[in-house]
C-alpha cells in the first residue's frame, strides 16, 4: 500500500470497511446463494460468525489479503506520527470497525435487553452462545474491545464518536463475560491483559481457544471473576459520566449502561 498521510489512512480504512460490508450483504443475497456461491461453495474449511442474526464465513486461523489490509492500519498507528490526535483517532476507528467486522452488535444491543423483547432477548442468547462457544472470531472481538476500552479510558483529548465506540467495546466484552464458560484455573498463572498484551505467544494460545489462562482488562481486571460483568458496566458508567464533551448523548448511554447494571429493561431517556 503506497505511504498516505493520517487524514488519508483513516479515509481508506473507513472506505475499506463500507465496501467489504457492501460485499457481504451481497453474497448473504438470495440471489447470490442460489447462483455464483451455490457452485463453488466446496471449502468446508472455514469457520462461522454470527453478524447480525445472519451467518457470514470467516476463516479461524488462516488469514486473508484483507485482514492483512487492515492489519496494515493497525501498524501504521503504532508509529510516530506528527499528528497524534488524528492517529488516534484512526486507531480507535480500526478497532471500531474490528468489532464490527467480527461481532453482532446487533444481537450484542438485544441481549443487553435494550429496546427489544423478552423473546427476542432469549434468541440472541442462544445466538452469542454460539458465537463465543466457536471461539476465535469472539475473542478476535474481545481482543479489540478491550484496546478500545483502555483506549478511551485513558484518553486525555475525546471525540464526538467516543460514546458510540464505547458502547460498542464494552457491549462486547459484558456479553463475553455474562455468557463464557467460566474455568478453574490456578491463581499463581499470569493472567493476560489482552488491552495491552506483550506475550504474543499466550496470546495467540488464548486466541486459538486456549482455557488454561486467566484474561485481564485494565479498570475491569480479571474477567472470569464473579463480579467483573458489573465492573464492566460501572466502569463504563463512570467513563461515559466523565466526558463532558460528549454531552447528551454520553449521558443517555450512560444512564442505559446503569439500567442494566440495576437489572432494569432499559429504556429511551424522556
Amino acid at each position: 500500500m503506497p505511504e498516505l498521510g493520517d487524514a488519508a489512512h483513516l479515509i481508506v480504512l473507513l472506505s475499506l470497511y463500507v465496501e467489504e460490508n457492501r460485499i457481504l450483504q451481497l453474497t448473504n443475497s438470495w440471489i447470490y446463494s442460489q447462483g455464483i456461491h451455490a457452485l463453488n461453495n466446496d471449502d468446508h474449511s472455514e469457520c462461522v460468525c454470527i453478524h447480525d442474526g445472519s451467518l457470514w464465513p470467516t476463516p479461524q486461523r488462516q488469514e486473508t489479503m484483507l485482514d492483512r489490509y487492515f492489519e496494515y492500519f493497525r501498524l501504521k498507528t503504532q508509529s510516530p506520527s506528527e499528528h497524534p490526535l488524528l492517529q488516534d483517532i484512526t486507531s480507535k476507528t480500526y478497532h471500531m470497525v474490528s468489532i464490527l467486522r467480527l461481532a453482532p452488535l446487533n444481537t450484542l444491543r438485544i441481549f443487553s435487553s435494550w429496546m427489544t423483547t423478552p423473546e427476542k432477548v432469549e434468541r440472541a442468547r442462544k445466538e452469542l452462545e454460539s458465537w463465543i462457544e466457536g471461539g476465535y472470531c469472539a475473542r478476535k472481538a474481545l481482543l479489540h474491545a478491550a484496546a478500545l476500552f483502555q483506549s478511551i479510558r485513558d484518553q486525555r483529548t475525546a471525540i464526538h464518536s467516543d460514546p458510540w465506540y464505547m458502547m460498542a467495546a464494552s457491549l462486547c466484552i459484558w456479553t463475553h463475560i455474562k455468557l463464557s464458560k467460566r474455568t478453574r484455573i490456578p491463581s499463581t498463572d499470569r493472567p493476560l491483559r489482552i488491552d495491552e498484551p506483550s506475550d504474543s505467544q499466550a496470546l495467540q494460545s488464548w486466541l486459538n481457544g486456549s482455557r488454561t489462562m486467566s484474561v485481564h482488562i485494565t479498570g475491569i481486571g480479571i474477567l472470569d471473576e464473579a463480579d467483573s460483568a458489573s465492573r464492566t458496566l460501572q466502569q463504563t458508567i463512570r467513563i461515559l459520566r466523565r466526558g463532558g464533551s460528549w454531552g447528551q448523548i454520553g449521558r443517555h448511554f450512560a444512564a442505559v449502561f446503569q439500567q442494566v447494571l440495576d437489572g432494569t429493561t432499559p429504556s429511551p431517556p424522556v
